[in-house]
C-alpha cells in the first residue's frame, strides 16, 4: 500500500466517523428533482454530504513532459482533502501527450503523490500507442484499473469510466452494448459517466472528433444516468458554455489542466470538485490552480433526477 493511500484511508475513516455522528448514511440515498435549479432563488438546498470527488481534465503538456500545473493540482487536492475529504480523483483522459513513455513517467511521478485514489481512462493521445501501455501505467496508479473501461461504486452511486474505443474519440457498437449492460445492471442506482469526449451537440463547438454514435444518445436516455463528465475540448471557462443540462442529464466539461485551446490560447489551470448530497442536490465547483482558490463564477448547482440507490 502506498503512503498516500494509507493517509487517504486514515482521512476517510475520520470522515466516516463524522458522517455517522451527523446521522448521514452513505448507502441507500435517493436523488430527487429532475431539472437544473437556480442557486440564487432559494430552490437549491443541500442536504448532508454523502460523496465528494475531484475531476482533472487533459494534461498532455507539449512538447516537453513537464507537468507543473498537474503538480499544482495534486498539491491542491491533497490540501483540500485535509479540509473536506475528497473520496477519489477522476481523470477524463489525455494525460500523456502521444502516449510517450516520457510523458507517462512524468505524470506517474505526480499521480503517486495523490492522497485520494485515482481513476483514469484513455483519451485520443493515449490511444496513439494502444491500450497495453496505458494499462501498464494505470495499474501503477490504481490496481483496480485492469481495463480501459470499468465500473466503480461509491456511496450508492455508480461511476462508469468508459474509454471511447474508436481512437479515443467515439464508441463502437460493442462498447455501446457494454455501457447498456452496466446501466441496466445498476438500474436502481444513479449512474455518472466519465468519457474523454462529449456527445455531439452538447457544447457549442464545431469539432468532428467527438461522440457521434447514435447509441450513446440512447445511453443518455436511461433514467438512472444523471451526469456526464468529459474533456478533450480544452475550454477556457471564462468564454465558453461549460455546463449544459439536457433531458435530465447534467453535462460538465472538465478543462485542460496543462493547456487551453478554445476559444483562445489564454491558459488557466483548473479542475472540478463535485459534491453530492443525500437529498439529490449536486454542486460542481471549479478550482483555479494559479490563484489557489475556488471560482464562484464557475460553480454549477442542480438537482439530480430521482433514482433511488439500494
Amino acid at each position: 500500500m502506498r503512503s498516500g493511500q494509507l493517509r487517504y484511508l486514515i482521512l476517510l475513516q475520520l470522515a466516516l466517523v463524522a458522517l455517522v455522528v451527523s446521522g448521514c448514511t452513505l448507502l441507500g440515498i435517493g436523488f430527487g428533482g429532475g431539472t437544473e435549479v437556480g442557486e440564487d432563488d432559494g430552490s437549491w438546498v443541500p442536504g448532508a454530504v454523502v460523496l465528494r470527488f475531484a475531476v482533472i481534465g487533459d494534461a498532455e503538456p507539449k512538447p516537453v513532459p513537464i507537468f507543473d500545473q498537474f503538480a499544482g493540482a495534486v498539491d491542491a487536492i491533497n490540501q483540500l482533502t485535509l479540509e473536506r475529504p475528497i473520496d477519489f480523483v477522476g481523470s477524463v483522459g489525455d494525460i500523456a501527450h502521444k502516449g510517450t513513455i516520457e510523458q507517462y513517467e512524468a505524470a506517474t511521478a505526480e499521480i503517486e503523490r495523490l492522497v485520494p485514489p485515482f481513476y483514469a481512462i484513455m483519451g485520443n493521445e493515449e490511444y496513439e500507442v494502444g491500450v497495453s501501455r496505458f494499462l501498464e501505467y494505470a495499474e501503477m496508479w490504481n490496481d483496480e484499473i485492469t481495463s480501459p473501461r470499468y465500473v466503480v461504486e461509491r456511496a450508492g452511486v455508480i461511476f462508469i469510466f468508459a474509454t471511447p474505443d474508436v481512437d479515443g474519440y467515439d464508441f463502437t457498437d460493442e462498447a455501446i452494448d457494454w455501457l447498456r449492460d452496466q446501466i441496466e445492471t445498476y438500474e436502481s442506482f444513479p449512474v455518472v459517466l466519465f468519457t474523454h469526449t462529449p456527445m455531439t451537440g452538447v457544447f457549442p463547438v464545431n469539432v468532428n472528433r467527438i461522440i457521434h454514435h447514435p447509441g450513446f444518445q440512447e445511453i443518455l436516455a436511461y433514467e438512472n444516468v444523471v451526469a456526464h463528465f468529459s474533456g478533450h475540448l480544452h475550454f477556457n471557462l471564462d468564454h465558453v458554455t461549460h455546463y449544459v443540462q439536457q433531458e435530465g442529464v447534467h453535462h460538465v466539461h472538465v478543462p485542460g489542466i496543462e493547456r487551453t485551446k478554445r476559444p483562445n490560447d489564454v491558459h488557466v489551470p483548473r479542475f472540478r470538485v463535485v459534491t453530492l448530497y443525500d437529498n439529490g442536490a449536486a454542486e460542481v465547483e471549479t478550482y483555479n490552480v494559479d490563484d489557489g482558490a475556488f471560482e464562484p463564477e464557475h460553480r454549477s448547482r442542480f438537482m439530480l433526477r430521482m433514482t433511488p440507490a439500494k
